[in-house]
């Protein structure tokens, strides 16, 4: 399979505006990965509006995706999602090929390799700023664990997920405090 590239949400957002496309980010991340397909930060937020009903309105905090939402809006992208039944079921699943949503705590329990340029200077102007996110993860037999936050650029050194291990995603997805696949939606063809 191939590196997990970043489907940046930032160009979706106007000056100034507020960051609240990371789910259909995330999903265009995840379904690219599994179909070896190009799909756009900006099908993925068409997606989700086709899915919910509910048009976006860039830069302002008007619609932020729920994981039942994720389910639907990776179904008009072309794969299906399920729930996660515990937190072997999202490693198995990643192992065989599955990619996985994480709705999570951000940059709470990130190692420094995930933390996006974007958020070091959001946390700069604001100190110890955490905000929910929707991210991507996968797996690959040559690269190990990837993990996609959306914040990424998507440009030079932030064109693809980085590399965690199985501990560190487990701590990420655990960042809201409740047992990690309760934050997780598990994704396939």
């Amino acid at each position: 399979m191939p590196r997990l590239k970043i489907r940046s949400q930032l160009p979706l957002v106007e000056k100034g505006g507020i960051l609240d496309d990371c789910g259909p980010a995330s999903c265009a991340a995840a379904v690219s990965w599994l179909l070896n397909k190009e799909i756009t930060a900006k099908e993925g937020v068409a997606a989700k509006e086709k899915a919910t009903g509910r048009k976006d309105k860039p830069g302002v905090a008007d619609n932020a995706t729920d994981l039942s939402e994720i389910i639907k809006t990776c179904k008009v992208l072309g794969a299906n999602g399920r729930w996660a039944r515990d937190w072997d079921d999202v490693v198995k699943s990643l192992k065989g090929g599955a990619a996985v949503i994480i709705n999570v705590q951000a940059a709470r329990f990130y190692p420094p390799q995930a933390i996006s340029a974007w958020h070091k200077r959001f946390v700069g102007r604001h100190a110890s700023a955490t905000y929910g996110h929707m991210t991507a993860a996968v797996w690959d037999e040559e690269f190990g664990f990837q993990f996609a936050d959306p914040t990424f650029s998507g440009l030079k050194a932030e064109k693809y997920a980085c590399l965690v291990s199985e501990k560190e995603l487990k701590a990420i997805a655990s960042s809201k405090g409740e047992a990690p696949h309760r934050r997780c939606v598990i994704i396939k063809k």
